[in-house]
Formats: C-alpha cells, structure tokens, sequence
C-alpha cells in the first residue's frame, strides 16, 4: 500500500510537466483556486512552453509529446499526483450506533 508512495510515475517524468502541474495543484488546494481557473492557467502554461519550445521553429518529437502530455484539465493532474481520497463506505446501525464494514 505505501509503495506508491515511494515509486511514484512522476518520479521519472518530464520536469517542466512536474513543475507546471504541481503549481496548479498548489494554487487549487491551498489557495483556493477554482477548477475551471486552473484549468485556464494549465492552458496558458501549455501555449507558454509551446511557444518558448517552438521560437519560430518546428518542434521535435521530444517538445511534441511534452505538449501532448501536458493535461488540460485539473482532474487529470490530481489523478497523477494520486491526491484523490480512498473512501470506504460503512453502515451504522441506527439502534445501537455500531459501525459495520461493508
């Protein structure tokens, strides 16, 4: 259970894809940011690092699919940092008051 934790995928990902996402992940957790704005600044970093990978030229293979990868949408990056809750549901007996698993 607490080997995801040290293997995780974004270990060996692609740096400017760590640091951008988990900006937008800080800005939507700790300061409160809505879904849809960071889903605004994803794109806005996504045409940032296109633009300054492109200066006036193509790009190569390695710069497409950092913009292939990069997500568009802040579900997506919670799902990579694996921030999403496990939840079990339980049954309380209204009588007693006793927690059961399901």
């Amino acid at each position: 259970m607490l080997d995801k934790y040290f293997n995780h995928p974004l270990q060996h990902a692609e740096p400017l894809l760590v640091i951008g996402t988990f900006m937008v992940i800080v800005i939507n957790l700790l300061g409160g940011v809505s879904q849809s704005s960071c889903n605004f600044v994803l794109k806005m970093l996504q045409f940032l690092l296109s633009v300054s990978l492109g200066r006036g030229q193509d790009l190569d293979e390695r710069d497409k699919a950092l913009l292939l990868a990069f997500p568009h949408d802040i579900r997506t990056v919670r799902k990579h940092f694996d921030l999403e809750p496990e939840t079990r549901p339980y049954a309380v007996c209204l009588a007693c008051k006793a927690l059961n698993p399901p």
